[in-house]
């Protein structure tokens, strides 16, 4: 009986996992200019169910876009020559917005990250009057876990209260959609 047992797992265990893998990401850095291109970057998250996840992160793309925050992805998070690795995306000064492929493993890492990087626009637009240029804290109560996390993932100390407001953002539904409307034009 064991052995039947233990050969029918073995059998089973491939297929589980080949159901419950995404397809992969795009191989190649690519723009995201429009829904079809969304929708080519959330390809491979195709078997993930998460409907409520994905129509929030379709939306919060929407308005990114909409306030000329350019979208980029960077599959191996390498931004540059000379430039840093980033793991799951970065909001730079200039306005743009990178994603790598690493958030693209589920809808819900790929949610925080986007709320993450588009807390940053906020704060861009709250400071400038545009998604660019330096960025300062819009003045939002910030976790105590959001504070640690800035402290463990070893971010510079003059980082810390725009970081712990990202942080904080990133698990608060459709926050950092709404503050993208409020505060940039």
């Amino acid at each position: 009986m064991l052995q039947k047992v233990t050969r029918f797992l073995g059998i089973l265990a491939p297929l589980c996992l080949a159901s419950s893998l995404s397809a992969a990401p795009p191989p190649e850095t690519f723009a995201i200019r429009s829904t079809a291109d969304l929708e080519r970057l959330l390809a491979g998250l195709s078997r993930d169910r998460d409907a409520g996840a994905r129509q929030e992160i379709q939306a919060l793309m929407a308005v990114l876009l909409e306030k000329g925050v350019p979208v980029r992805y960077q599959p191996n998070g390498e931004l540059g020559p000379g430039q840093r690795f980033v793991r799951f995306g970065v909001f730079s000064t200039s306005g743009q917005l990178t994603l790598t492929d690493q958030p693209l493993r589920d809808t819900r890492t790929l949610l925080t990250t986007l709320r993450h990087e588009a807390w940053h626009a906020v704060q861009a637009c709250a400071t400038n009057g545009r998604p660019r240029g330096q960025l300062k804290p819009v003045g939002i109560r910030t976790t105590a876990a959001a504070q640690q996390a800035v402290i463990d993932k070893g971010y510079r100390p003059h980082d810390h209260a725009i970081e712990a407001e990202a942080f904080t953002a990133q698990f608060v539904p459709y926050q950092s959609l709404e503050a993208l409307r409020e505060y940039c034009p």
